[in-house]
C-alpha cells in the first residue's frame, strides 16, 4: 500500500474546480475523482495541489501480485511531461489518473484539453511504438499520433492531416507496412451542409494517409460510395501488407468490404458480402498462407448471428457459420494461430434480443424477448478441418466470485510465437444510494494448455461498454495495449469525468504456449417457456405497412414506424446495463425492430457531457439511410413532477442541451439526470428556447407522480404529439383504458407512481391539441411504436408531420387510416355538415373492439372480431363549439392502437 498520508476528502473541496461540462455533469463536490477503478485491488485516489489518498475497495483484483512494468522504471507518460508542476485547476483529475495508471504499470498519453477515444496501437520493425486516437477538442474531432521513444519517453503529439479543418471522424486505426511507413486509416463524413441553412447529411468514406521520414504523405481515399462506409478493421500480414475490412451501405445494408495495401498502391474495394440483410463489424486477420479470415455478424437468419469467410487474392471463400442459436450472437473477432486454427470470439447475449418484451407483457407472462443490455459474455471458438470447435470458457480467466459478471467487446490477436490473446471488458458494479451503479474495465488473458490465464485488469480502464481498445502482440512476445477511459469515481460509477487514452505493455507470460483440450461447438438450447421468434411473420407484416399510402391534401404519404423514447449506456439511471450501447442501439432499430426512423433519447444527452452529446449526434449521421432508417437528434428533459418529462428533438445537429433552469435555494453540483428544484417558468423557457431552434418537445408519463405532470404548461407548436403509451410502463390516456394503471390499485404499485391529473384526457379537457405516439423508455423493446404519415422520408419531414400530429401510437405494427369529412387524423377545421369519421385498419391480429371517443366520452362501440376492417360513422347529434374525436383499437391479443383526434369546429 502506498505510504502517503491520507488526506482527508473535506479539505481538498475548496481546492478542486471542474471544467464546466464536467461541472454539469453532476459529479459529488465532495468526492470529485476519488476512485479511479481497475487498479490492483480498485485503488481508491484522490489528487489536489500534489496531495493523493489512497485506500482499497474488495474486488477489482488484477490478478497479478506485482504489476511488471510498475517494478521497473517508470516511463514519463504525456501528461506527466506537458503539465506544470502544478497542475491547472481543469485537469487536477489528470494527477490522480496518472497516479493510478502508471503505478499499475500504464502511460497516459492524454493531456487534459480534449476528450481522447478510439486508440489504436501499431509497432514498427525496430521495436518503436506508436499510438493514434480520436480526441474531441473545440466541437470538432482530430486525430492524434504519438510515438515512443526506446526509452520509454512518449513524443509530444502530432496531429494527422485530414480532409476538412474542422472534421467528423470515426475509429482511426493505425498499421505499419514494410517500409516502416506509419497509415492511419480513418472514416471521415465529407458535404454535410451547414446545420441550420442547408442540413443536408455528408458522405462518410474511408481515407489514409502515412507518415514517412517526417512528413505527411499525400491523402489517399479508399472508398467513395454515397453511403457510409464505416466501423473498418485495421490489420496487418506477416509481410506487413495492410488490410483493411470495413462496413458498406450501398443499398442501406450493412455490407462487408474489403481492399489491401501491398506496399506500393491500394486497391480498390472488394464486395465481400451483398445479402439483403444487414452484415455487421467485420474484424480481419490473416494466416501463415496468406489466406485473408473475416468475421462479422449478421442478421440474415432474422436474428444475430457470428458468420466466417476468407479471401485468397481476389477469390472469396464460402461463408461459414460459427454461432447461429436464436441468441445474440454478435462483435466477432478473429485471429489466426500458426498451427491452422481460426479463432472467433463473439458476444453471447439474451434470447429473441430485442424482442416483445416490458411491464405490461411481464405481468402478465408474456414476455417473448430480453433487453438490449440483458446479460451477455464471451464466447469462444475456433474453425479446424473443416469444424467449429469451441474454445475454454473466457469466464474461468476471472476468479469464482466474478465469473458471473457480464464480458464483452472481445479482440483477440496472436502473437509470434503462436500465443492467443484475449482483450474483453468486464461489467463492474459498486453500490451508490441504494442503486448498483455499472462500469465496464479492460480485460487481457491468453490461452494456455490449461485454459485461459488469470485476467489481468488493465488500470484505470472503466468506462463505457461502447469502448474500442486495440492490442497488438510485440516482436518480442509482450502486448501492446491501447484503451480510454472515462476517469470516473467509484463513488459515481454511472458518471464519466474525462475521456482519456492510455496505453499498457503487459510483459511477455511466462506460461507455456500451447491449447487445452478441445470439443465439438455445441450451440446453446433456447428457453423451453419460450419460442423461437418468427422472423418471417414479422418481416410480412413490416413490408406491408411499408407498403400502405394514402393521400393527404393531394400529396401521397407513406408510414414510418419509429421509436422517439430509448436510452442507452449513456443514460446514468439504468443505461451502463439493460439499456445497451450507443451503438447496439442502431442495430436494434434498423434489424430487429425494423424501424424507419427514431432517436437516442438519453438523459440530459448523456448527463450534461459534452463529449457523450458529441457521440450521440454523431452515431445518426454515422446512421442515416433514409428511407430504410432516419435517425433524429434528440435527448430527455427530465424534469420532475409537476413539470413532467419531455424528450427533445430536432432535424438538425449542434444545437446546445438546453439545462435545466434552477431555484437559486439549491447548493452542490448541477444535476445530470433529472431535477424537481426549477424555477417556475421553466418548461416555458423550454418553449422559447425550441421556438428559435426548430425544436420540438415531446412529453412522457404524463399520469406518473414521480415523472408527469399536471399539464400546468402546454404549446401547441412546440408540443404536438404525446407519449400516450411507452412499454417500460403503462398507459396514460384514461382512467379504465387499455394497459393503464387501475384505479383500485395503490399508486405506489405504478411504476413511476400515478396521479389522475396527468392523464392525456384532462389534458384535451383543458383545450390542449395533441396528437398520440407510443415509444419505449428503459429496457422495453418491440412493443410501442411512433407512426407517422409523412410525404418523404427525411428528418425535416418526419417532424413536420409530427407538428401536423399525422400520428397513431401502437404497441405492434397495426396499420390505422383516420379521417373526418376529409380532413386527416391531427387536422383541425371548421364544419356546418355532421361530422362524417371513416376508420380503416389492419390489424397483426382480430381486431377485437373499436372505440369512439368524442370530447372524453365513448359515443360508439364495435367488436368486429376481424384483422380488416372498415367503419363510417356519422355524429348525428354534434356538440356546438369545439369537439376532439378519436378512435381506439384493441386486438384479440392485447394490442392497442390510439389514433391523433381531429378537432371539429362546428359552425
Amino acid at each position: 500500500m502506498n505510504s502517503r498520508k491520507k488526506t482527508p476528502f473535506s479539505s481538498l473541496e475548496n481546492r478542486m474546480r471542474v471544467p464546466r461540462d464536467r461541472r454539469a455533469a453532476g459529479k459529488d463536490t465532495g468526492s470529485l475523482w476519488r476512485r479511479i477503478p481497475g487498479l490492483g485491488a480498485g485503488l481508491i485516489v484522490v489528487a489536489a495541489l500534489g496531495l493523493v489518498a489512497w485506500s482499497f475497495v474488495p474486488g477489482f483484483a488484477a490478478r497479478e501480485a506485482q504489476p511488471e512494468r510498475a517494478q521497473k522504471t517508470r516511463s514519463k507518460s504525456v501528461a506527466q511531461r506537458q503539465q506544470p508542476r502544478s497542475t491547472p485547476p481543469d485537469t487536477t483529475y489528470l494527477a490522480a489518473l496518472m497516479d493510478a495508471a502508471t503505478t499499475g504499470g500504464a502511460d497516459v498519453l492524454s493531456t487534459g484539453d480534449s476528450y481522447d477515444d478510439f486508440p489504436s496501437v501499431a509497432e514498427a520493425s525496430d521495436g518503436t511504438v506508436y499510438v493514434a486516437y480520436a480526441a474531441y477538442y473545440d466541437k470538432h474531432d482530430q486525430i492524434r499520433l504519438h510515438r515512443r521513444f526506446s526509452n520509454g519517453v512518449w513524443s509530444t503529439r502530432t496531429h494527422v492531416p485530414l480532409v476538412q479543418a474542422r472534421p467528423d471522424i470515426w475509429m482511426p486505426q493505425i498499421a505499419v507496412d514494410a517500409k516502416d511507413r506509419v497509415w492511419v486509416i480513418w472514416s471521415e463524413q465529407v458535404g454535410a451542409g451547414d446545420p441550420r441553412s442547408a442540413p443536408q447529411p455528408g458522405n462518410w468514406d474511408l481515407y489514409a494517409r502515412a507518415y514517412i521520414d517526417g512528413r505527411w504523405g499525400p491523402l489517399v481515399r479508399l472508398t467513395n460510395d454515397p453511403k457510409p462506409d464505416i466501423n473498418h478493421h485495421v490489420f496487418t500480414d506477416r509481410g506487413r501488407n495492410i488490410h483493411v475490412v470495413w462496413q458498406a451501405h450501398p443499398n442501406n445494408n450493412g455490407d462487408i468490404q474489403y481492399c489491401r495495401f501491398d506496399g506500393e498502391r491500394w486497391s480498390k474495394p472488394l464486395i465481400i458480402t451483398s445479402d439483403a440483410a444487414s452484415d455487421w463489424y467485420p474484424r480481419g486477420a490473416v494466416d501463415r498462407q496468406g489466406v485473408v479470415w473475416i468475421a462479422f455478424d449478421s442478421y440474415r437468419n432474422g436474428d444475430y448471428d457470428v458468420f466466417l469467410t476468407s479471401v485468397t487474392g481476389t477469390k472469396i471463400g464460402d461463408v461459414i457459420p460459427i454461432a447461429t442459436s436464436k441468441y445474440y450472437e454478435a462483435h466477432a473477432t478473429v485471429a489466426c494461430t500458426p498451427d491452422g486454427r481460426v479463432w472467433v470470439a463473439w458476444e453471447q447475449g439474451g434470447y429473441n434480443w430485442g424482442k416483445d418484451q416490458g411491464y405490461w407483457l411481464r405481468r402478465e407472462k408474456r414476455n417473448r424477448g430480453t433487453a438490449l443490455g440483458s446479460a451477455r459474455s464471451v464466447r469462444v471458438a475456433c474453425y479446424f478441418n473443416r469444424k467449429v470447435w469451441a474454445g475454454p470458457d473466457a469466464s474461468e480467466a476471472f476468479p469464482v466470485g466474478a465469473r458471473g459478471r457480464a464480458t464483452a467487446s472481445a479482440e483477440l490477436a496472436s502473437g509470434p510465437d503462436g500465443r492467443l490473446w484475449l482483450r474483453l471488458r468486464q461489467m463492474i458494479r459498486a453500490r451508490q444510494r441504494r442503486r448498483s451503479r455499472k462500469a465496464w474495465t479492460e480485460q487481457v488473458t491468453w490461452l494456455t494448455p490449461q485454459g485461459w490465464a488469470p485476467a489481468v485488469t488493465l488500470p484505470a480502464s472503466a468506462g463505457r461498454i461502447s469502448v474500442f481498445s486495440r492490442i497488438h502482440p510485440a516482436a518480442d512476445g509482450s502486448l501492446l495495449v491501447a484503451y480510454s477511459c472515462d476517469a470516473r469515481a467509484v463513488e459515481n460509477y454511472h458518471r464519466p469525468i474525462h475521456d482519456n487514452v492510455l496505453f499498457r505493455r503487459i510483459d511477455k507470460p511466462a506460461d507455456e504456449v500451447g491449447l487445452p483440450e478441445l470439443r465439438a461447438y455445441e450451440p446453446p438450447e433456447g428457453p423451453a417457456n419460450i419460442p423461437p421468434w418468427n422472423a418471417k411473420t414479422e418481416a410480412e407484416r413490416v413490408t406491408a405497412i411499408r407498403s400502405h399510402r394514402v393521400t393527404i391534401a393531394g400529396v401521397e404519404h407513406r408510414i414510418v414506424r419509429g421509436d422517439l423514447h430509448r436510452h442507452t449506456e449513456l443514460s446514468w439511471d439504468v443505461g451502463p446495463g439493460n439499456d445497451g450501447s450507443y451503438l447496439d442501439f442502431y442495430r436494434y432499430m434498423i434489424d430487429v425492430a425494423a424501424m424507419d426512423f427514431g432517436a437516442i433519447t438519453d438523459h440530459q444527452g448523456g448527463g450534461h457531457y459534452a463529449y457523450w452529446w458529441w457521440l450521440t449526434e454523431k452515431s445518426a449521421d454515422l446512421y442515416y439511410l433514409p428511407p430504410r432508417f432516419v435517425p433524429l437528434y434528440g435527448y430527455e428533459r427530465s424534469a420532475k413532477f409537476p413539470n413532467g418529462h419531455r424528450n427533445i428533438f430536432h432535424a438538425y445537429r449542434g444545437v446546445p442541451v438546453f439545462p435545466f433552469q434552477i431555484t437559486l435555494d439549491q447548493s452542490g453540483v448541477f444535476p445530470g439526470i433529472g431535477s424537481g428544484a426549477l424555477v417556475e417558468n421553466d418548461t416555458k423557457l423550454l418553449y422559447q428556447y425550441l421556438h428559435g431552434t426548430g425544436g420540438i418537445a415531446i412529453s412522457h408519463t404524463s399520469g406518473t407522480s414521480t415523472m408527469g405532470t399536471d399539464w400546468r404548461d402546454n404549446d401547441p407548436v412546440i408540443e404536438p404529439v404525446v407519449e400516450i403509451y411507452q412499454g417500460c410502463r403503462n398507459s396514460y390516456e384514461t382512467l379504465g383504458g387499455p394497459r393503464v394503471h387501475s384505479q383500485d390499485a395503490p399508486p405506489q404499485r405504478a411504476p413511476g407512481g400515478f396521479q389522475k391529473a396527468g392523464l392525456v384526457w384532462n389534458a384535451y379537457a383543458k383545450g390542449y391539441r395533441l396528437g398520440t405516439i407510443a415509444s419505449s423508455d428503459h429496457g422495453s423493446t418491440h412493443i410501442s411504436y411512433a407512426l407517422v404519415y409523412t410525404p418523404k422520408a427525411d428528418r425535416q419531414a418526419i417532424l413536420d408531420s409530427i407538428r401536423k400530429r399525422h400520428t397513431y401510437g401502437a404497441t405492434d405494427n397495426l396499420i390505422v387510416t383516420f379521417e373526418a369529412n376529409g380532413h386527416f387524423m391531427g387536422d383541425e377545421f371548421a364544419t356546418s355538415e355532421l361530422p362524417t369519421l371513416k376508420l380503416e385498419a389492419t390489424g397483426t391480429g382480430k381486431i377485437a373492439q373499436i372505440d369512439l371517443i368524442r370530447n372524453n366520452e365513448y359515443i360508439y362501440t364495435a367488436k368486429p372480431n376481424k384483422r380488416r376492417i372498415s367503419l363510417k360513422y356519422t355524429d348525428m347529434k354534434p356538440v356546438k363549439g369545439t369537439s376532439w374525436y378519436y378512435f381506439r383499437l384493441v386486438q384479440e391479443d392485447g394490442e392497442v392502437a390510439w389514433c391523433s383526434p381531429v378537432w371539429v369546429n362546428r359552425e
